[in-house]
């Protein structure tokens, strides 16, 4: 085995590149997984979680995340939507999302482009996708969503009124979260 300097390039570029990983990593809020989970498993009932009511009628439920239950990389939360109602057009910078549409029929807007997602359906949000979900039918709609990272669990905990300057100092720190017609949130 040679010790000259080239044959230790790639174990440099290779412990660069790590390093670069980790730090990329650190600045998304992104948790290394290390061993076994130290949180007991559980089952979140219907209705089940911390609940937000909104003023149009919709309601999240923050299901599985670092403040419920205690998931260390992941959260999932789900909306009851009342007929007529539909989220905000908004656009995750570094978080892809995945929606599943548990009862009802949505008409869900991906940038461009308008697509009916009925019970049973899944779609996909690549991060610096607009994404809009409109309830579409005569009765309450349920979706389900699901982040890879558990810090987007605090960002859905913000109420539902203008942010204090420090919420808007948090917000903008860990949700990388953009609003049509608003400043980033």
């Amino acid at each position: 085995m040679s010790s000259s300097a080239g044959g230790s390039r790639p174990v440099v570029r290779l412990a660069a590149s790590l390093i670069a990983l980790g730090a990329l990593a650190g600045r998304l809020g992104a948790q290394a997984p290390v061993g076994a989970s130290t949180t007991a498993p559980r089952v979140v009932p219907p209705g089940g979680g911390e609940r937000h009511p909104l003023p149009d009628g919709r309601v999240h439920y923050l299901k599985v995340g670092p403040a419920n239950g205690g998931a260390s990389y992941l959260f999932l939360g789900s909306e009851e939507m009342p007929p007529g109602t539909s989220t905000r057009t908004h656009l995750h910078e570094v978080d892809e999302e995945i929606l599943i549409v548990h009862r009802g029929r949505l008409r869900v807007t991906l940038n461009d482009s308008t697509y009916t997602a009925e019970a049973g359906a899944v779609v996909y949000v690549p991060s610096g996708t607009w994404v809009t979900a409109a309830n579409a039918g005569p009765d309450t709609a349920t979706l389900m969503y699901v982040f890879p990272r558990g810090a987007v669990e605090r960002c859905m905990q913000f109420p539902a009124r203008p942010l204090t300057p420090a919420e808007r100092a948090e917000a903008s720190r860990i949700c990388h979260t953009r609003f049509k017609g608003s400043p980033a949130h």
